[in-house]
């Protein structure tokens, strides 16, 4: 499927490094729902939510270059959930979640197929998904004081 020109124009901002581009990106996204969604596998809300997520626990804006992050680290007693859009972030190498009050993982984590390290210490983990499975570069699962 052909990308319309204003969607080609939207994507160009969320690629720039400035803020108010992207958040100008993001406000347009709002007309272009299935062309973002086939684009990124995920809904414009669910974007703006890991947008949010990771800029909250001091990550820059990204914009589209969600896709380039490799390494997530984040220690907080205030997470009692991840995103369900974390699967954008396809190239993760490494995520480690410490003191988070979460339960379970979200299903997409099985996309983030460049996963080797899964570290989740002092977690409230209660199971994880299924797809876990797909995670077929994971060398290192580390999971510590859960409920599993």
């Amino acid at each position: 499927m052909q990308n319309s020109k204003e969607f080609q124009n939207l994507l160009e901002l969320l690629d720039s490094d400035d803020e108010t581009n992207i958040e100008l990106a993001l406000l347009l996204a709002e007309n272009h729902q299935e062309e973002f969604k086939a684009h990124f596998g995920h809904t414009v809300e669910q974007y703006k939510e890991l947008v949010e997520f990771l800029d909250t626990h001091n990550y820059p804006r990204y914009g589209k270059k969600l896709k380039k992050v490799q390494h997530i680290g984040i220690t907080s007693r205030n997470i009692t959930a991840i995103p369900e859009a974390i699967g954008i972030l396809s190239n993760v190498v490494t995520a480690q979640f410490s003191y988070c009050p979460i339960e379970y993982l979200p299903e997409s984590i099985g996309n983030l197929s460049g996963l080797v390290t899964l570290s989740l210490i002092q977690c409230d983990i209660k199971a994880l998904p299924e797809n876990i499975g797909k995670l077929k570069q994971l060398e290192t699962l580390q999971i510590s004081s859960s409920q599993l």
